[in-house]
């Protein structure tokens, strides 16, 4: 039938078939192996090639095939379908002939065929150029099948898993595709055809597509949820690929690049080579060796060259040297050029092989028919025609091709094959539907160059490594139209596979382009074997249209122990997808990416112009070194590390960006997705950041989601200076953590940096950490306004074993719905240090600012240059600024010059500023400030319960100030169950204003069940409000109030351990200079006046010890100064002044003891207001060495036993006039020399009030203070 004469009407009809037949032409089609034999199944596609040069000659292909037996009477008749079409070099499809069983005597039409069994495509004037024919197994129920195919001068292509590209792209850039309208693509520079997007893929989809490809996020909802944290970890699996087959790949990689030192040998070593080569290495390198073999051949019987023929009419010569066309073939015109010389090639198709050795010429296209001159616009298709590359470069060569299209070669360099040092220039050249064993396009060789310039594409080329280039040597690509596009790679290297070579890329693109293999690396570029890519001035890595390049990893750039330079100038890394990791970019074994400023991974001009991948959508970096000073932005990983993962590696971000606040710049994790929003680092990876802003990166999954900002985990180090981490948001209620950062046994490091806005559903705002791991925030450090809106730590949550240090650091505005509304952390340690700022935090829950639970442990020592905060934060629960609920020994430390502010927190239970209940111990030492603290409950400051305990300490002349707080009961302290409430120089109240226990007793300080010990300590102008105890409200507890006077010979440090039992306690207080342990203005009176008692002390059962202090001006309804009730209660005052108090009900204006026992020793009550000094009840008073006078009433009721006294009711002693030395106004309650009361007593304590020892003469003074006159001695003067 092929070659049949057709007779009747054109084409097959019913009374001739396919024509008359004729033997010797049918002889002489299969002398010629004009026909093929093959088998196809269904769905398959088989393509062939075939070159038309004389469009007078008709294309004809004839297919038939042995169909399978079909049922009796069948109608259709035919089982097996096979169809047959030709498609022209613009594109058009030829269908077959087609005849109408129901119109017999109609002519053949042309369409498909779905009857017979025999099929036949006819061209009568064929365009010029290579044409495909596609067999195709249409409908193959009982396949394969084989078939015969009649078809003069065709070549089977088989590009392998590339077979897509080669049958499915348009053959010119003409194609009529481009009526469906071009747009400019992202760079802005080039007009192309738009692709529909996908559709969105639904979570459920995307959830069943994550399962069937292994990937770990596939985890589908479960109502038994468990948190990523609680679950048993086990690593990401990277693995998800065929072993076997990444290795052949790097095997047969190395093999190729010792193969390139072959080639460029010559044929000798070639047929060396092969000889020691694998069997898998000799198969990829076959047909070189039949080349080689061939050329060893030629030079051993050369034929020579025949002179050109003289064309069959006037100007049919198509080819000129410097001049009018002489040649026919361009091989002539070569072979006849001399070094210098342009080889002119009319604008025509040629099918021909070209070889050039050692020449220095240009070949240019686009002449007119004489060569005399160009034709605008017009340039010469050259497609191959033999097995091998079109243009074989050798022996050094230097050629410059211009105005050229090269096509449809095959074997190594199937485009162009440059060996032995040679050098192209390709100026307006394409390099197009070439399909090659090993760079499809160009082959580079060791030495040799490229350069493509003027609009030169490397274009629908396939290969079995480096689609659109393999390079050895150099390749170098110069303007916005010279790009790499649509080529394919069966292994890796989709555009372009630089094994140890370089290839330099300016202004222009490399997209479109597959590494189709199943591990296939490097869907725009492979790069390996030290290699060298640099890109610059506005270079793409994909596009937004065409899309796409495409690769199991990398899919834009593999980098295997390589270079990877972008200069900056807006080279961006577009919508590039891996199906594995590494959207945009994978590094790995020693390979760097230096990225300068003016660098994009991933692009914002649209949405969907990120690069998409499972891990790293942007980069993927594995034991490599990254370098970056450009934006990272815009890409969306299926399961983590949106814009980068990094494990083992090194990772430095100057004047950086990962995401971003604008349109179309976070990175994201889809909806079945896991960690890592904005970086992924894991494994041992340094990262450093400088100037770097870390913005709004999304995680999307509903059920958990850690690090929107970045997640650092397994040993791995991130160190952030003057960067920022804000705005993302974590939307899993049940397992989002981390918003900002997420740290698992690693390292954090921050230094002027802010962690800002990050918002999460569940806990850890700003941080989550787990595990072993460290965070550093230092050097001006800021939180600010992190929420988390479903657990604990607004700022952070960390837990197992952290470390977080803080030095010069601010925590503001930060919220947690539950504890800790900056910090929640229920192990290991927090240090704050230097100068340190929490405020305006708030917690749903306990603890505004900082909330320490279980075994975890907190300091905070203000230093540095200025002062530090925990202020005005709120707690809806317990402690306002920080609540304790751990065994805790917790520094407040002010000792380094710098005031420690604990002022203005709110709590709406107990402990305005400060809570605990569960042993914990609070150090408060130095130049610590407590004020204006609320506690809806009690303990306006401190609420202590449950064994926990608080020490107030001086530090040389700085004491903590707990000034004007207010509480319930406490305003400043109350203590609960707690062994020890010490006070070692400190001042509770202010001088014109104090703390307040507005409903209830203990103006400062209240304690049940509890120590309290007082040394060098003041109390004024607190006030209970409607309740007992101004100062102090003491039920069964036991207090303690004393002076540590000065020490002689004390050493100028505190002490090297201030907790040991022998370890110095208040600062030594001079009594001539101050007043050191006093109780002064406070008040026990409700807002009626008719309850209150205990002006400064309310002693309810309890133990009360006061020496050596002064309580003046207090003022209660009963007990201006001290009141005393419950039979159980005991109280001791010695060396103690009692002055100027009042009481409203004209009980006891300075002591009122209404029952229990009362000792007083050395004291001195005068000058009390409303009642008498000191008023006993019941009959366990005991009164020695004491001075009762000046008092508005005289005291009553029985004593136990009364010794040295002065009394002025006569009850413990002679009411006689003690004669002060300034009673009254003066205030000054020492004795005068003539005093009844001095040396009058036999037995006394060991010194007085002022410290000095007694007894100063015979016998001891009643009263507070021993006397001491000086007396002045005259000597005579003596001359000598």
């Amino acid at each position: 039938m092929q070659t049949a004469s057709d007779l009747g009407n054109t084409g097959p009809d019913y009374q001739w078939g396919f024509g008359q037949v004729r033997i010797q032409q049918a002889v002489d089609l299969i002398i010629r192996r004009g026909f093929t034999q093959a088998s196809i199944a269904q769905g398959e596609t088989d393509l062939y090639t075939f070159v038309v040069t004389d469009t007078a000659i008709p294309a004809q292909v004839s297919l038939a095939w042995d169909d399978y037996q079909a049922t009796l009477n069948a109608n259709p008749a035919l089982i097996n379908n096979l169809n047959l079409e030709l498609v022209a070099p613009d594109a058009t499809v030829w269908r077959p002939w087609i005849l109408d069983p129901a119109n017999p005597a109609n002519a053949a039409t042309r369409g498909v065929n779905n009857r017979d069994n025999q099929e036949q495509v006819t061209v009568p004037t064929p365009q010029k150029g290579t044409w495909l024919v596609r067999v195709i197994g249409a409908t193959v129920p009982q396949g394969p099948q084989d078939y015969s195919l009649a078809c003069e001068g065709c070549r089977l292509v088989n590009a392998g898993l590339c077979q897509a590209v080669v049958d499915n792209t348009p053959l010119l850039a003409e194609s009529s595709l481009s009526a469906l309208g071009p747009v400019l693509n992202s760079e802005g520079d080039e007009w192309v055809t738009p692709v529909a997007p996908a559709a969105p893929i639904s979570a459920g989809e995307q959830w069943q597509r994550d399962l069937e490809q292994g990937r770990s996020g596939a985890a589908r909802p479960s109502i038994n949820f468990t948190s990523q944290e609680d679950s048993a970890y086990t690593p990401i699996d990277l693995s998800h690929f065929d072993a076997a087959d990444r290795a052949r790949a790097d095997r047969l990689n190395a093999a190729l690049r010792d193969f390139d030192a072959a080639r460029n040998a010559g044929p000798e070593a070639v047929i060396a080579f092969a000889e020691s080569a694998t069997d898998e290495v000799r198969d990829l390198i076959e047909l070189e060796v039949i080349e080689a073999k061939a050329e060893l051949a030629a030079r051993a019987k050369p034929i020579e060259p025949a002179a050109p023929a003289r064309p069959a009419a006037l100007n049919a010569f198509r080819v000129g040297v410097n001049g009018a066309c002489a040649y026919n073939t361009i091989q002539e015109g070569i072979n006849a050029a001399t070094n210098g010389q342009t080889v002119r090639v009319v604008g025509d198709f040629f099918g021909e092989n070209i070889d050039i050795s050692g020449k220095n010429i240009t070949i240019e296209g686009g002449y007119n028919a004489t060569c005399t001159a160009l034709v605008a616009g017009s340039v010469t298709r050259i497609d191959g025609v033999a097995s091998g590359s079109v243009v074989d470069l050798t022996g050094g060569a230097v050629v410059t091709l211009r105005n050229l299209k090269l096509g449809w070669g095959s074997s190594f360099g199937a485009g162009i094959d440059l060996l032995g040092s040679s050098h192209a220039t390709l100026d307006n050249t394409d390099i197009v539907h070439n399909n090659g064993a090993t760079g499809g396009g160009l082959y580079i060789g060791g030495g040799s160059q490229v350069t493509l310039t003027n609009g030169s594409l490397v274009q629908y080329n396939t290969g079995s490594a480096g689609g659109g280039a393999i390079v050895y040597g150099r390749l170098t690509a110069l303007d916005t139209n010279s790009d790499i596009t649509g080529n394919c790679s069966t292994s890796d290297g989709g555009g372009a596979y630089v094994s140890g070579g370089t290839l330099y890329l300016s202004n222009a693109d490399v997209h479109a382009n597959q590494a189709a293999g199943a591990t296939g690396r490097g869907g725009a570029i492979f790069a390996s074997g030290d290699a060298v890519i640099t890109m610059t001035t506005s270079t793409f890595i994909g596009e937004s249209a065409p899309c796409c390049n495409i690769a199991f990893e990398g899919g834009g750039i593999y980098a295997d122990n390589s270079r990877i330079y972008s200069l900056g100038g807006n080279s961006t890394i577009l919508q590039n997808q891996a199906v594995n990791n590494g959207g945009g970019l994978y590094l790995t074994n020693g390979s760097l990416f230096q990225g300068a400023s003016g660098t994009n991974v991933g692009y914002d001009v649209q949405a969907g112009n990120g690069n998409s991948a499972i891990l790293g959508a942007g980069l993927y970096v594995e034991n490599s070194t990254l370098d970056f000073a450009g934006r990272i932005i815009n890409n969306d990983a299926s399961n983590s590390g949106g814009g980068l993962y990094a494990t083992s590696s090194v990772i430095t971000l100057t004047n950086a960006m990962v995401g971003g606040t604008g349109p179309n710049q976070p990175n994201s994790i889809g909806a079945g997705g896991l960690n890592g929003g904005g970086l992924y680092l894991i494994n041992n990876t340094h990262a450093t950041l400088s100037n770097t802003v870390i913005a709004s990166n999304t995680l999307s999954n509903p059920i958990s989601g850690y690090g929107g900002g970045a997640y650092v985990r397994a040993g791995s180090y991130l160190t952030a200076t003057n960067s920022r981490i804000e705005r993302h948001a974590l939307p899993s209620a049940l397992d989002g953590r981390g918003a900002g950062l997420y740290i698992y046994d690693a390292t954090v490091t921050l230094s002027n940096t802010q962690v800002q806005t990050n918002t999460t559903s569940n806990l850890g705002a700003g941080v989550r950490m787990f595990g072993t791991s460290v965070l550093n925030v230092l050097g001006g450090s800021a939180f600010k306004a992190n929420a988390a809106s479903g657990g604990v730590g607004g700022a952070i949550a960390a837990t197992n074993t952290p470390d977080i240090n803080l030095t010069n650091a601010t925590f503001q505005n930060n919220s947690s719905s539950s504890h800790g509304g900056a910090i929640y952390l229920d192990a290991g340690t927090l240090d704050a240090t230097g100068w340190w700022d929490f405020r305006f935090n708030s917690a749903g829950g306990n603890g505004g600012a900082v909330a320490v639970a279980d075994t975890a442990d907190a300091d905070f020592n203000a230093g540095g240059d200025r002062a530090s905060f925990l202020a005005v934060n709120v707690a809806s629960g317990h402690g306002g600024a920080l609540y304790v609920a751990s065994a805790d020994i917790v520094q407040l430390y002010a000792t380094g010059g710098q005031t420690l502010n604990l002022n203005t927190n709110t709590a709406g239970g107990h402990g305005g500023a400060v809570y605990a209940d569960a042993g914990a111990f609070f150090d408060v030492y130095g130049d610590v400030q407590a004020t204006s603290n609320i506690a809806g409950g009690n303990g306006g400051v401190f609420y202590l319960s449950n064994n926990s305990r608080i020490w107030f300490d001086d530090y040389f002349t700085t004491r903590p100030q707990i000034l004007v707080n207010q509480a319930d009961n406490g305003g400043a302290v109350y203590a609960s169950n707690s062994p020890r409430v010490e006070c070692d120089g400190a001042d509770f109240g202010f001088s014109n204003n104090g703390n307040k226990a507005t409903t209830g007793s203990g103006g400062a300080i209240y304690l049940s069940g509890s120590v309290f010990t007082a040394d060098n300590c003041v109390f004024r102008n607190n006030q209970a409000q409607a309740g007992d105890g101004g100062a102090i409200a003491a039920y069964t507890s036991t207090v303690s109030i004393d002076t540590d006077y000065v020490v002689a010979l004390r050493g100028p440090d505190e002490s090297a351990d201030r907790l040991s039992p022998a370890a110095p306690l208040a600062t030594g207080c001079d009594p001539l200079t101050t007043q050191c342990s006093l109780f002064t203005a406070n008040r026990a009176i409700s807002s009626t006046a008719s309850n209150g008692n205990g002006g400064a002390i309310y002693n309810n059962g309890s133990e009360l010890k006061v020496n050596n202090t002064y309580l003046h001006r207090n003022t209660a309804v009963r007990g201006g100064a001290i009141y005393q009730e419950n039979a159980a209660a005991r109280g001791w005052l010695s060396n103690t002044l009692v002055y100027s108090n009042t009481s409203l009900a004209s009980f006891g204006a300075g002591i009122r003891n209404a029952s229990g026992a009362m000792t007083l020793t050395h004291v001195t009550a005068a000058n009390n207001t409303g009642g008498a000094g000191f008023s006993p009840n019941g009959a366990q008073n005991y009164v020695y060495n004491t001075i009762i006078w000046g008092n508005s009433a005289a005291a009553f009721g029985a004593l136990a036993a009364a010794t040295c006294n002065i009394d002025q009711g006569g009850t413990a002693g002679p009411a006689v006039n003690p004669q002060f030395f300034g009673a009254g106004v003066a205030e000054n309650y020492r004795l005068a020399a003539s005093s009844p009361a001095r040396d009058a007593c036999n037995i006394g304590l060991s010194t007085d009030l002022d410290n000095r020892v007694r007894p100063i003469g015979v016998r001891y003074d009643m009263g507070a203070y021993e006397t001491i006159f000086t007396q002045v001695l005259f000597l005579p003067l003596v001359q000598r």
